[in-house]
């Protein structure tokens, strides 16, 4: 953040953008391809990157911490919202 402050870089400079604006790309996309769309639209989605597998594996770790998580308090953090961080180590079982 610092860095691209320093570069004079700010968020106001990338256009605003909606669900459908956003550039998709197969796992098998180049990483130029993807950088010039993060360039462009600040945002980028590439599917199925990740294999399925692996995605299971991850949300029923990750299922006891989310489940133990409260609710917001407030509406600033959002009453329907839960926050839930600082619980992955840096080795994981689903990692590996």
């Amino acid at each position: 953040m610092a860095e691209a402050a320093a570069r004079g870089a700010t968020n106001a400079a990338l256009p605003a953008t909606t669900a459908a604006d956003i550039p998709r790309f197969t796992a098998h996309a180049s990483a130029a391809d993807i950088a010039a769309a993060l360039t462009t639209a600040g945002v980028a989605i590439i599917e199925r990157l990740v294999p399925e597998p692996t995605v299971d594996a991850l949300l029923a770790e990750m299922q006891p911490y989310i489940d133990a998580t409260p609710h917001g308090a407030d509406d600033f953090v959002g009453r329907n919202t839960k926050r839930t961080g600082g619980c992955w180590p840096a080795r994981r079982p689903a990692s590996s």
